[in-house]
């Protein structure tokens, strides 16, 4: 199999809480609101001052499940990988990732005063780190990105975006290996 190569991107935090609250907090979420319900129900119909113990469990309860999800989930050596500038390489048995530090402003002046205007920024690597397919329990393609479920240390995910890879043929032959290292995982006698 030939290695496929991202280009380099960072995920943006909103949309990293958004899949860690989707992936790993539904259970939660879910019972916090079958507790909300009867809660403002009656504070509706018998005290108001159920609707204050209604708002203590949102401004107290939720802040902590999400303190857990992120610190659980979100701190995880893969899921850490989401929030910096990376890119990925699919090759034969696993993803490489090389973490790099954020590019230096644009509209740096140089010497002379003027503006240097570099199409690509030049990053500086900071680390690399590899992940087995047998670390990779499933995955999930989206309209917009990939989601790569992990069990290294953990739970934890990668979210890649549709976008960062150069084109489409580039795009299946990431998943095909991604699908090829999980069902070697899973049926080791076939390899």
């Amino acid at each position: 199999m030939e290695s496929v190569s991202t280009e380099i991107f960072k995920i943006n935090r909103t949309s990293i809480c958004r899949t860690m609250l989707m992936l790993y907090s539904k259970p939660w979420l879910a019972a916090i609101a079958v507790v909300l319900c009867p809660l403002i129900i009656l504070g509706i119909c018998i005290d108001l001052r159920w609707l204050i113990v209604a708002l203590m469990v949102v401004f107290i309860i939720i802040p902590l499940i999400l303190a857990f999800a992120f610190f659980y989930y979100g701190l995880n050596p893969v899921s850490v990988i989401n929030s910096t500038y990376h890119s990925l390489e699919f090759e034969t048995g696993q993803i490489a990732a090389t973490l790099y530090n954020a590019p230096p402003p644009s509209g740096n002046k140089n010497k002379t005063g003027e503006n240097d205007s570099k199409e690509k920024p030049d990053y500086e690597v900071r680390s690399q780190a590899k992940i087995d397919y047998s670390d990779v329990s499933d995955f999930v393609v989206g309209i917009s990105d990939i989601i790569l479920r992990t069990k290294f240390s953990g739970k934890g995910f990668l979210l890649i975006p549709l976008t960062a890879f150069r084109d489409k043929s580039h795009l299946i032959t990431a998943i095909d290996a991604v699908r090829t290292g999980i069902n070697q995982q899973q049926n080791p006698l076939k390899s």
